[in-house]
């Protein structure tokens, strides 16, 4: 995973993993509705966005904080389920962020200018007999100097999808017939931050088989842009798939803003 964002990108990359080559908050009503096939409810309005407020003495100066403000935002395994662990490899470097090549595939590079930190991490809930495969999903955070730098990640994040609909996370992952969307606070219901991406297609590999459902979340607060991925398997169906998005994208947004006020 616009004048919405993203990179998001990560040791799991956009999408990658780790590869050479965005009632309890966080459910469907809590967000802006991600374009799919079928028209999903849009989201009920929550107080937010424009009514909040970023304190600049609140900006990460140091690389020791900006770290520690990803580390107090990000996602766990178990925000996405009891049953989820940690994948390995687990975490990415955050002087790091992925990039999408000129040929469609993620690759992990240094931070640009204006990128403090991005913090990517991988939990999987493993398969289930024969019936259920392996679901695999990806948190980032992205810390940036200040609010435009997190905005042309946005914006990037949209472009990509226009420029790659199908995608290599690594050598044996890919992600195809990708289709993304874009929403700033205020339209199509989308009051939980300043910028919100929802990318969805299908993922599939050579080991593992597919196509699956995909789906990618980007929510942007101030300086700091936070994603989930999630790549389906066998026996999940797409509303299963998307449904393990919601909470921890919610819960991530919620906590930035907690930092940043």
């Amino acid at each position: 995973m616009a004048a919405l964002s993203v990179g998001l990108l990560l040791a799991g990359c956009s999408p990658g993993s780790g590869g050479t080559g965005p009632k309890r908050p966080g459910t469907p009503s809590d967000l802006g509705a991600p374009p799919s096939a079928n028209d999903r409810p849009r989201a009920s309005p929550t107080p937010s966005g424009p009514d909040f407020t970023v304190r600049p003495d609140r900006v990460p100066a140091t690389s020791a904080r900006v770290l520690r403000l990803a580390r107090q935002v990000i996602a766990g395994p178990q925000d996405f389920g009891a049953d989820f662990v940690r994948q390995h490899p687990f975490e990415s470097d955050p002087r790091t962020w992925a990039v999408l090549d000129g040929v469609c595939v993620w690759q992990r590079e240094k931070l640009p200018k204006g990128v403090l930190a991005s913090l990517s991490q991988h939990s999987v809930l493993p398969a289930k007999g024969a019936g259920k495969g392996p679901v695999r999903v990806m948190v980032v955070v992205s810390v940036h100097a200040d609010a435009d730098s997190a905005d042309q990640e946005m914006a990037t994040t949209l472009e990509e999808v226009v420029r790659c609909p199908e995608q290599w996370l690594n050598q044996d992952e890919r992600i195809i017939s990708l289709l993304s969307s874009g929403a700033p606070w205020g339209r199509r219901g989308q009051e939980t931050a300043d910028d919100q991406i929802w990318e969805h297609g299908e993922y599939e590999s050579d080991s593992a088989g597919g196509p699956y459902p995909y789906i990618w979340g980007s929510s942007r607060i101030g300086p700091v842009t936070v994603s989930v991925m999630v790549k389906g398997a066998k026996g999940y169906s797409e509303k299963e798939t998307d449904d393990l998005l919601y909470s921890p994208l919610v819960k991530m947004a919620e906590a930035a803003k907690g930092e940043l006020k």
